[in-house]
């Protein structure tokens, strides 16, 4: 596939790691005013950027270290199979 034929309609989620889903996830609903959606096991914690969906990512949800340094973008596709033929 060229990367032209390529089809990323639109972001879907960005995760985001945090040291404290708890302090966060204040920061986020009560300074910033977005909406919080859900948490989830084992430290998630998901708010409502517009139609995006962010992601909080405490230690326990980074894998086997716990320390992951960087944001993840999720990209709503077509085709998942195609797109990463």
């Amino acid at each position: 596939m060229t990367p032209s034929a390529v089809s990323l309609s639109r972001i879907k989620q960005i995760a985001i790691p945090v040291h404290s889903v708890d302090e966060a996830k204040t920061f986020y609903r009560d300074v910033l005013g977005l909406r919080h959606l859900f948490d989830a096991p084992p430290a998630l914690s998901f708010f409502d950027c517009g139609g995006v969906q962010m992601m909080l990512a405490g230690p326990a949800a980074q894998g086997k270290d716990g320390d992951q340094q960087h944001a993840v973008l999720f990209y709503d596709v077509t085709d998942i199979k195609e797109t990463h033929a």
